[in-house]
């Protein structure tokens, strides 16, 4: 999958006079990343990876570099006063299963803003612009509520998961696309092109 076309920068319709915007994630992101990732609260809650320094953050961001060229994956950074706040992106691409799953983390000084659900919302419509997509899942630990909250004003709804120890930590939701009316505007007018 062409994933170029999908890394053009968005402007959030949060709070526009603070310019919230969504970029591809760059190495000169490393230092606000490792700042913010570092943070046991989001290691906690994000698959991030372990994340505890500026060269660890490289080598995150250079991964998830070289999966958008390769056309598995797309993130983005979350910039907002000038500042990297958070992550997101649509990852594990699947032509056959068409569906992709969606991740996002913000750093805690940024959380309870509204940030999540917005960025939740953008990268809804960023995949209803795939055509090869049908559904859009989501995991997050079962103890995360705001996350979860945050899924399910987007759309998502929980799914069973199977049996197994390791699953009952996670909750698994997901979102059919094209069912929810893209052709009328419904999924993603909250993210205008820059």
């Amino acid at each position: 999958m062409d994933t170029k076309s999908l890394l053009a920068p968005m402007r959030l319709a949060i709070a526009p006079a603070i310019g919230a915007s969504l970029v591809p994630v760059r190495p000169e992101h490393a230092f606000s990343l490792a700042l913010l990732a570092g943070d046991p609260c989001i290691s906690k809650w994000a698959n991030v990876g372990f994340i505890d320094s500026v060269a660890s953050a490289a080598d995150f961001i250079a991964r998830r570099m070289a999966e958008a060229e390769k056309g598995s994956s797309v993130t983005f950074a979350l910039i907002a006063w000038d500042t990297l706040i958070g992550c997101c992106g649509l990852h594990s691409f699947s032509t056959e299963r068409e569906e992709a799953e969606i991740a996002f983390w913000i750093g805690s000084p940024y959380q309870n803003r509204g940030f999540g659900s917005e960025v939740c919302c953008s990268l809804v419509g960023v995949a209803a612009r795939i055509p090869t997509l049908s559904k859009l899942k989501a995991r997050c630990f079962s103890k995360n509520g705001p996350a979860i909250r945050v899924l399910q004003k987007c759309g998502f709804i929980a799914v069973p998961s199977p049996p197994s120890r390791l699953e009952d930590k996670f909750t698994r939701l997901q979102l059919p696309l094209h069912s929810r009316g893209t052709e009328k505007g419904v999924v993603g007018p909250l993210v205008q092109q820059l």
